[in-house]
């Protein structure tokens, strides 16, 4: 599968030119997918999610929570384009854009402050950000 994984960029297998990975857009022959290259101007921003002990005891209302989450980021002037929940370190990982710093960590206090989530939220870059950076370099 890592060898097919590595030939297609998924593991579906098919061609990239063709490929609609995971529900994902197409990728195209630069292997980066078309919806997230260059379309928003908004700084983008990976959350890592892990419920608290009150979190996971009220796990039925998880996704209640994320529209909530959703909403209030939408409130900041922000988009959720991902949240994805997940097995293994962390409990969910949500893809937010914000219109700055300052408006996504008055989200992320907001929701922390609620006792279900904490986070650890990593600034992101998109390939057309990642070359502006290259750039500046000597």
């Amino acid at each position: 599968m890592a060898e097919r994984q590595a030939r297609t960029g998924c593991y579906s297998g098919r061609p990239r030119a063709r490929l609609t990975c995971g529900g994902h857009p197409r990728h195209d022959d630069s292997g980066f997918d078309d919806d997230y290259r260059g379309e928003s101007q908004l700084p983008t921003y990976v959350s890592l999610v892990n419920w608290t002990e009150h979190g996971i005891m009220n796990y039925r209302d998880t996704v209640d929570r994320a529209q909530a989450f959703a909403g209030l980021v939408e409130r900041s002037g922000g988009k959720v384009r991902e949240l994805l929940w997940t097995v293994g370190t962390y409990d969910l990982l949500a893809v937010s854009e914000f219109p700055d710093d300052e408006s996504g960590v008055a989200v992320l206090l907001q929701v922390g402050a609620g006792g279900d989530v904490r986070t650890t939220t990593l600034r992101a870059f998109n390939s057309e950000e990642m070359s502006g950076i290259i750039a500046r370099t000597p």
